[in-house]
């Protein structure tokens, strides 16, 4: 550049980054100029050096902290795909050459590398490759396990020349040099830790583990509320495998109570397709045999937001066959306790329907005796034909009783 300045003459400037005799990096903008003799040839050059490394700074944190919560709030992403591209803007604002994700198996209580990033180097790529085949215990020697027992960030200047690193044959080969690995917390628990790898030795900067500190925290909160919601997503997934072994279907609705799930039993119990239902209200779909004050006080329980059980209805199917069906529902409320709608089950009623009086049937092979296995016996139904069967009973057992006692009198007084 200078040369250039000698050729012709003016002014130029530009950033340059230092680093220092202690490892610390500096960042500075050069302003140079020529100065000429009176016959206009160039006799020198003068300039200023001005340390821009506070400003610099801030910039890159401004960066790094936007492109953090970019990715952490990116719906379409993996966790995977999210801490990857966090590496990456790490390593290129930064200067480091790559970086690897381990996590804390606390079942098996060992430690695996997870997700990695690298420049383009075959060496560096290696020694990722091979690090994601160790597994290692947690102790206090090493750099990944001092961070996980301390809960604190480490760094090492030169890594080749630390002793109790394991892996430094590995970096060494590589041409890996500094390093240092950061905490992924949520509270006083340690999730896991990031460590990052440089082509040259360099000591601790205060300034970096700042953010380090803050960028840690932020990834264990995406991590556990990562780890939340795949919980949640098993813990429904029992629930329903659970409701589906206790009755025919699962359901669930929206806050405007329109259908948004239907499992596929409903199909198998009743003939209806899950698809004539979503999108739809119950009263949408229609509702045979149940009187309009029944309906308005279903209708008035859903608006108080209170569970329901056996509300009891009949439904067309697209042959004409009526089925009957018995429903039960409980509210949902989010965190903030705001209504979202209702998940339930359903039931197929309608051999016990149909051994009753009180419902329409075009055929009926039940018996009014007989138990029901498609709703167990649980509908109001089944339970009135029960109490009516009982009470019949009783009373041909009285009846029998009398007609006994009463032959009996007559034996006696003949």
């Amino acid at each position: 550049m200078d040369e250039e300045l000698w050729k012709h003459a003016g002014s130029q400037s530009y950033e340059a980054r230092l680093v220092m005799r202690d490892g610390r990096v500096r960042h500075t903008i050069y302003y140079k100029a020529t100065f000429t003799r009176s016959d206009g040839e160039v006799a020198g050059l003068i300039g200023t050096i001005v340390d821009i490394t506070e400003r610099k700074q801030a910039e890159q944190r401004e960066a790094i902290e936007h492109a953090v919560a970019r990715y952490l709030g990116a719906s379409g992403l993996t966790l995977g795909d999210a801490l990857r591209g966090i590496m990456q803007v790490m390593c290129e604002r930064l200067d480091w050459a790559c970086a690897a994700r381990w996590s804390l198996d606390e079942a098996s209580n060992s430690l695996h590398c997870i997700e990695t990033w690298s420049i383009e180097d075959a060496g560096v790529k290696a020694f990722l490759d091979a690090s994601a085949r160790e597994t290692f215990v947690p102790g206090t020697s090493g750099m990944i396990r001092r961070v996980l027992s301390t809960g604190n960030s480490v760094w090492v200047a030169d890594v080749t020349r630390k002793p109790d690193f394991i892996r430094a044959g590995m970096a060494g080969a590589a041409g890996l040099r500094g390093a240092f690995a950061l905490p992924i917390s949520v509270g006083d628990r340690v999730l896991g830790a990031i460590e990052f790898f440089s082509r040259d030795p360099r000591n601790p900067d205060k300034w970096l583990l700042s953010i380090t500190v803050s960028v840690g925290n932020q990834i264990g909160q995406l991590m556990a509320r990562r780890l939340a919601e795949e919980a949640m997503r098993q813990s429904e997934a029992r629930f329903r495998s659970l409701t589906e072994l206790s009755s025919d279907w699962y359901w669930e609705q929206d806050q405007d109570l329109r259908f948004t799930a239907m499992s596929r039993g409903i199909t198998e119990t009743i003939a209806m397709p899950p698809g004539a239902y979503l999108g739809k209200t119950r009263w949408d779909v229609g509702m045979i045999g149940v009187p309009a004050r029944e309906i308005e006080e279903h209708k008035a329980r859903l608006a108080a937001r209170e569970p329901f059980q056996d509300f009891e209805y009949g439904r067309r199917d697209d042959l004409g066959e009526v089925h009957y069906v018995s429903v039960s529902g409980h509210p949902l409320f989010d965190a903030s306790g705001a209504f979202r709608g209702y998940r339930g089950v359903g039931k197929d009623i309608t051999s016990c329907a149909r051994a009753s009086s009180r419902a329409p049937t075009r055929s009926c092979s039940s018996s009014p005796t007989s138990r029901p296995t498609t709703c167990r016996s649980r509908c109001a139904w089944c339970r009135a034909i029960r109490s009516s069967s009982s009470a019949a009973i009783a009373t041909s057992s009285t009846a029998t009783r009398r007609s006994s006692w009463s032959s009996s009198s007559t034996a006696r007084r003949a």
